[in-house]
């Protein structure tokens, strides 16, 4: 990670998908991925491995892997 926020053993945690686009234009915040839904809650996101490679489609293009641990939903 470029912004020194890596701490040892990230790679192997559960990461979602998060667009601040798409939670800015929902009602419930729903800027989170899921595999099954689209555009989401933070329960309903998929968890992804840091290998994962396909971000969706974002309104502003902003999709970005977070580490779930690290959601304060």
């Amino acid at each position: 990670m470029s912004n020194d926020s890596y701490e040892e053993g990230d790679a192997f945690k559960e990461w979602v998908i998060f667009s601040q686009s798409e939670s800015d234009r929902s009602d419930d915040r729903a800027g989170f991925w899921s595999n099954l839904y689209g555009w989401t809650t933070f329960d309903m996101a998929t968890r992804f491995s840091a290998v994962h490679t396909y971000l969706p489609k974002a309104r502003n293009n902003d999709a970005t892997l977070l580490l779930a641990s690290k959601v304060h939903a």
